[in-house]
């Protein structure tokens, strides 16, 4: 057999092989390791976190702080001003991936945080959950800084601040990030930040997502 034919015949089986391991680092990077001991990590005492985790009960999520069979990633869209808000939900379990979006409206009454859903839409990545997987291992999604004030830093009083949740066997972890892409200049943090975001936004089309929601509503009117 000619070294050619041997190529021809192995180059498939390398690039399966190549395939099987990526996908099994990306399955090792989110699932956690059993023998590793739990990590409650990030900013658990912003008042940020407290609003997801009032969310989460009127929202009836279930709470991930003690970790979770698989891995679970939040991602929280809460503009400053307006009362509609966004979460994101991926879920990976027993082999399989998923994803929801709710859009919330939250309102205070007698400074208690009420949250009503107007919708919860099923999503899919546009370039599919392997592609989709890499992207977010690629940005160490579970290692996401909190935001620590640069100098320079644009305070913006109708941005928007994201907050992050992810959870594994090992691992919970919740940080935040305001305005990442108003301080990507000044910020080292905020180009990671919105990186992540830009991830969720295209691959799930939330800006359309958005307008779905918007029309639906209008219609119910």
């Amino acid at each position: 057999m000619t070294r050619k034919e041997i190529l021809i015949l192995t180059t498939p089986l390398l690039l399966f092989l190549g395939c099987f391991n990526n996908d099994t680092q990306n399955d090792n990077y989110f699932l956690g390791s059993s023998s590793t001991n739990f990590k409650k990590e990030g900013d658990t005492s912003s008042s940020y976190y407290k609003y997801s985790k009032g969310w989460e009960h009127n929202l009836k999520l279930g709470n991930i702080e003690n970790g979770v069979e698989g891995f679970q990633i939040r991602l929280w869209y809460n503009p400053e001003i307006v009362n509609n808000k966004k979460l994101i939900l991926v879920n990976h379990s027993t082999g399989d991936w998923s994803a929801k979006a709710y859009h919330l409206t939250v309102s205070i009454d007698d400074g208690i945080s009420l949250v009503a859903i107007d919708s919860v839409v099923a999503l899919t990545p546009k370039s599919g959950w392997k592609s989709f997987q890499n992207k977010l291992a690629e940005l160490q999604v579970k290692q996401l800084p909190n935001h620590s004030a640069s100098q320079g830093d644009k305070l913006i009083d109708d941005g928007i601040t994201y907050f992050v949740e992810v959870a594994n066997h090992d691992l919970y972890r919740f940080t935040w990030f305001s305005n990442p892409q108003e301080n990507i200049k000044n910020n080292k943090s905020a180009k990671l930040w919105q990186d992540v975001v830009d991830v969720f936004n295209q691959e799930f089309d939330v800006s359309k997502q958005a307008m779905r929601t918007t029309s639906a509503l209008k219609n119910k009117g």
